[in-house]
């Protein structure tokens, strides 16, 4: 960036000359994982800018290294096997001293609820949903590179946008000269053919709605399986045989949908005999009774 100022401050130079020179010296080097700490130390804006973008993780796609002045960029990361620090550390022994006085965290949920009011973090909860969804529009588009964690050398061109050259090991050698390390440089596109990408949009949605109808016709068997180990009795089809008779008023009075008899005559022809016999045992009934009563004499 001073390099940029320094030549935009010399008139004897051309703009167009300007200009390739900055093409030719302007490189950006990155080295990944201590780029929070360099944010917070750096000392102008522009700077900010740039190092918050890669810090938080943005695409190389995304940052346009020609409203900073450079052509090339290159982003070295460090070994996957270093300790929690800053924040990340911070937050994660807070975790662990909460499970140490015995209570559990079982998801990333409880998680966060806890955070939220024992850390002065600003936190975000992103749900599977959440995940799911970034990942359709990710495995979509962009070409995932094999052997990530073996990745420690990445080199991005703005006249080859959709490329990414990458090595094993880390170096700043120039594009021109061997490098010294003996290894080759190994080109990856990160975006697919588009005739790729809607085959396999449709791929996907086909199969998303397999699985979608797969899902209702089981959710539907399970249902009619359910209803049909269930006992729906209607009272006007309930059937007696003639042995249930003697419990028949008391079958009137606690029916319910457990009381099934599939052979009988109908019960509300049964319901009829039990009214007419409720009848005809009301007079003899009414007959005893006045046998005990005692005669009145005649005055």
């Amino acid at each position: 960036m001073k390099t940029n100022k320094f030549l935009d401050e010399i008139p004897s130079i051309s703009k167009e000359e300007k200009e390739k020179v900055k093409k030719k010296l302007l490189v950006l080097n990155t080295l990944k994982d201590s780029l929070k700490e360099q944010y917070k130390k750096a000392d102008t804006g522009e700077k900010k800018r740039v190092l918050k973008q890669v810090a938080l993780g943005t695409t190389i796609k995304n940052i346009k290294l020609s409203d900073y002045g450079y052509e090339q960029g290159t982003w070295n990361f460090f070994e996957a096997s270093f300790p929690a620090d800053g924040v990340d550390g911070a937050i994660k022994r807070k975790l662990d001293q909460r499970v140490s006085y015995g209570h559990d965290i079982t998801n990333a949920e409880e998680a966060y609820s806890f955070l939220l009011d024992n850390v002065n973090v600003e936190i975000h909860y992103f749900s599977e949903t959440n995940i799911e969804q970034m990942n359709q529009i990710i495995l979509n588009v962009v070409v995932p590179v094999k052997g990530t964690m073996t990745l420690h050398h990445i080199i991005y061109d703005r006249q080859n946008k959709h490329t990414i050259y990458y090595k094993t090991l880390s170096c700043i050698c120039d594009e021109n000269e061997p490098c010294v390390y003996g290894e080759d440089m190994k080109q990856h596109d990160l975006v697919q053919q588009q005739q790729t990408n809607e085959r396999e949009n449709m791929r996907l949605k086909q199969k998303r709605e397999e699985n979608t109808q797969s899902s209702l016709a089981l959710s539907a068997d399970d249902r009619t399986k359910s209803n049909s180990k269930k006992k729906i009795t209607i009272l006007s089809l309930v059937k007696l045989t003639p042995k249930d008779l003697p419990l028949l008023p008391l079958q009137l009075n606690s029916i319910n949908k457990d009381f099934d008899i599939s052979t009988g005559h109908d019960l509300r022809h049964k319901s009829e005999i039990l009214t007419t016999q409720k009848r005809q045992n009301v007079p003899k009934r009414r007959n005893e009774i006045d046998k005990k009563k005692p005669k009145e004499s005649n005055a």
